[in-house]
């Protein structure tokens, strides 16, 4: 995950790059980069017991990318 904002950072702040950080934010259908905050819950929640019953998942935190199609 740190790759994934690592990149995502290293393109935002490249202005010839600007044009390929607008294209992945248009892709994702809540138009707007993560925060950390948005992540932790997840997070959390995998921590505390009331996830004890979840088992071998793959759980999507990627502002509906996966939703729309995208891989």
């Amino acid at each position: 995950m740190f790759f994934y904002f690592r990149y995502l950072s290293i393109i935002y702040e490249n202005f010839q790059e600007q044009k390929t950080f607008r294209c992945l934010i248009s892709r994702a259908s809540m138009k707007h980069m993560g925060e950390s905050r948005e992540v932790s819950a997840t997070i959390i929640f995998l921590y505390l017991r009331a996830s004890s019953y979840i088992t071998g998942q793959i759980i999507c935190v990627d502002r509906g990318m996966t939703a729309n199609g995208s891989p």
